[in-house]
C-alpha cells in the first residue's frame, strides 16, 4: 500500500487516456492478444479488492474477482486517501465501457463488442455487479469516516464552547468571591466561619443560626477562586466538605432564618 499515490497515478493517467480513444487496443501488441474490457476492469477490480480487504498488494489477479472476509477494510480508506477516489473512477470507467459496447452502433473499440447480446449481458452484468458491490463497501466506510470526523468536531466545538463557559463563570466568581473566615475582607461572618475545615463544627452554632451573610460556598471548578491551592488535595476535601455539609444544614438555617425575620419584624 506503499506505492498507492504512484499506482493510483499510472491507472488514472493510462484509464483516461483510453477512455478518450475508445479502445485498449496496444499498437505494440498483435491482434490475437489485444486485451478486452473486461479483462483489464475485471484485473483492476480484483487488485483494488485485495487492497481493501488486506491493504497490501503482493500479488496480481487477472480475469477474476474474488471475495474475502472484510474485516481488515475498516482504516483502509482513512489511512489511505487515494483509495476510494480511485475505486469511483473505476465505476465510472465500467460505466463508460458498458455504454460504449452495449449501443447499437457500440462506441467502444473493443474485441468484446461483437459477443452475442447474451453473454455480452453476463459478462457486463458480473463485471458491474462486483464493481457495484465494491463501491459500496467504500462509500460505506468513507460515511463512517465523515460522521467520526462530525463526532469529533462537535466534540471539539462543545468542548471550546464549554471553555469559554467557563472562562465567563471564572470571571464572575473572581469578582464577586468573598473568602472564608479571616480570608473575607471584612472579617468572619460568624463563630463559625473559618479557614480551616477542621475549626468548623458540623452542626450550626447559635451566630451561624441568625446570621444574615451568606456562606462560603467554593464553586467545584480547577480555576475558582479559593484560599487553597487549585492543584493540592486539601482544596478538594475544603471544596466537598463546606459543600455537603451546606447539603445537610441548608434546610434548617433557612427554617431558623425565616422564623428569626417574623418574630422581629415590626407588629
Amino acid at each position: 500500500m506503499e506505492n498507492l499515490d504512484n499506482f493510483a497515478d499510472v491507472v488514472e493517467d493510462c484509464m483516461q487516456a483510453i477512455m478518450a480513444a475508445k479502445s485498449f487496443r496496444d499498437p505494440q501488441l498483435p491482434a490475437s492478444k489485444e486485451p478486452t474490457g473486461s479483462q483489464v476492469l475485471a484485473s483492476l477490480a480484483a487488485v483494488l479488492f485485495e487492497w481493501v480487504l488486506t491493504q497490501c498488494l503482493d500479488f496480481i489477479i487477472t480475469k477474476t474477482i474474488r471475495y474475502r472476509c472484510l474485516t481488515r477494510f475498516k482504516n483502509a480508506v482513512a489511512i489511505y486517501p487515494r483509495l476510494a477516489p480511485l475505486v469511483r473512477n473505476l465505476h465510472d470507467w465500467v460505466q463508460t465501457w458498458i455504454e460504449g459496447i452495449s449501443s447499437s452502433s457500440p462506441a467502444f473499440d473493443d474485441p468484446f463488442k461483437n459477443a452475442t447480446t447474451a453473454a455480452r449481458d453476463h459478462i457486463t452484468s458480473h463485471l458491474k455487479s462486483k464493481v457495484d458491490r465494491l463501491l459500496a463497501i467504500v462509500d460505506r466506510e468513507q460515511t463512517k469516516m465523515d460522521r467520526s470526523l462530525q463526532r469529533h468536531h462537535s466534540v471539539a466545538n462543545t468542548f471550546a464552547t464549554h471553555e469559554r463557559s467557563n472562562e465567563g463563570i471564572l470571571s464572575a466568581l473572581h469578582t464577586s468571591y468573598d473568602g472564608p473566615g479571616e480570608d473575607r475582607r471584612d472579617g468572619p461572618r460568624h463563630d463559625n466561619d473559618c479557614l480551616n475545615i477542621e475549626e468548623i463544627r458540623i452542626a450550626p452554632t447559635h451566630q451561624e443560626l441568625i446570621s444574615r451573610v451568606p456562606p462560603f460556598l467554593p464553586a467545584n471548578l480547577y480555576d475558582a477562586p479559593h484560599p487553597l491551592r487549585s492543584d493540592s488535595m486539601e482544596r478538594l476535601l475544603d471544596i466537598q466538605f463546606r459543600l455537603l455539609r451546606e447539603e445537610l444544614t441548608c434546610v434548617h438555617l433557612v427554617l431558623v432564618s425565616v422564623s428569626d425575620s417574623d418574630i422581629h419584624a415590626p407588629l
